[in-house]
């Protein structure tokens, strides 16, 4: 059993563990629970994946600081009618000109250091609670993570072995069914993608 836990959850991407810690109910209290089962308690392994994945993490936060900076006009807000633009226009504004005085305290810490100093989220009804939401309304609060957390948190995650994957067909054209036409058959496929 061990020998087929490790083929599948043997070596987990880096990036898994990041939608781990974008989620504010769980981040690195999770973690650190989900490697302690993955690596059976080997804490020199445990180490290792924590200090490559806290590398990545401040790699890309670096990265996208980069690329999108601190102007937090660079944050694409939703489609607005034109009624809201205005209202829009001025909470662009008054963000902006808030940001101008955060920068200037001596304590300029990063939106990441920020977000990983608070304590964990709790909300009453789990199933309700919808991250990508939730990172879309703390934009303005964490800039530079919230365009992180979209962008890795939107990635459709797929753990299927190939062979189940390739054998679909066989499965969906069966003795019985073998006189389906190709689009039919696309389509029960596909259905169950």
């Amino acid at each position: 059993m061990i020998e087929k836990f490790r083929k599948y959850w043997g070596e987990i991407p880096l990036i898994f563990y990041l939608g781990l810690i974008a989620d504010p109910r769980l981040k690195f209290e999770a973690l650190n629970e989900w490697l302690t089962i993955i690596y059976f308690n080997d804490q020199i392994k445990i180490e290792e994946i924590k200090n490559e994945i806290n590398s990545l993490l401040y790699n890309l936060y670096n990265y996208y600081k980069e690329k999108y900076g601190d102007d937090i006009s660079s944050i694409k807000l939703p489609p607005t009618s034109t009624s809201s633009s205005s209202f829009y226009k001025g909470a662009l504004e008054m963000l902006k000109s808030r940001k101008k005085t955060t920068n200037s305290s001596p304590n300029n810490t990063t939106d990441l250091d920020r977000y990983l100093n608070i304590d964990l989220i709790s909300f009453e009804d789990d199933e309700d609670f919808d991250i990508l939401i939730w990172w879309k309304s703390q934009q303005h609060k964490y800039s530079v993570l919230s365009i992180i957390a979209r962008d890795v948190l939107t990635v459709p995650v797929s753990t299927i072995a190939s062979e189940a994957t390739f054998s679909t067909g066989g499965r969906v054209v069966s003795d019985k069914r073998c006189s389906l036409v190709s689009d039919s058959i696309e389509a029960n496929i596909c259905g169950k993608d």
